[in-house]
């Protein structure tokens, strides 16, 4: 019910929604340097949708937010999660060829504003907890490239 949650959150869906429309549309279709296949993705985000639809409708209030809450936790945390592999290869090379650092510094900044709104302002555990760990993540990345340098 606050828009200052559900505007920024709305706009995010929207925007990823477009960025992985893209990103599939130029993805050579025998990829295999991703995790699964587009398959896999298909069928995880339309999982995902029904989920948070179900759960909206058929919950009661308390739970269905406790429900949705977590999945966004899970879903935020894997956007987090995914430079992790890419930081095992830059310790290993001593370069952040596999780091992008506008991402990395966006994320990081993004995490620093959710955390301290959510912490300060909402009390929300929710979100102060995964933007937590979300920052915590993103500042080992910068760490990185202030360690090893920027690489292109």
């Amino acid at each position: 019910q606050n828009p200052a949650i559900w505007t920024p959150n709305l706009c995010a869906a929207i925007l990823g929604l477009y960025y992985w429309s893209v990103y599939m549309c130029y993805c050579p279709k025998d990829a295999n340097w991703l995790p699964f296949t587009e398959k896999h993705h298909r069928v995880a985000f339309v999982a995902t949708a029904l989920l948070c639809i179900g759960a909206y409708t058929f919950l009661e209030p308390t739970t269905a937010a406790t429900v949705l809450g977590l999945t966004g936790n899970v879903m935020t945390l894997k956007m987090f999660g995914g430079p992790l592999a890419a930081m095992r290869t830059v310790i290993q090379e001593k370069s952040t060829q596999a780091l992008n650092l506008g991402f990395t510094c966006i994320v990081n900044l993004n995490c620093n504003l959710w955390f301290f709104y959510a912490y300060f302002m909402l009390n929300d555990p929710f979100i102060y907890m995964q933007d937590g760990l979300g920052l915590a993540l993103t500042t080992i990345q910068l760490a990185l490239f202030a360690r090893y340098g920027i690489h292109r």
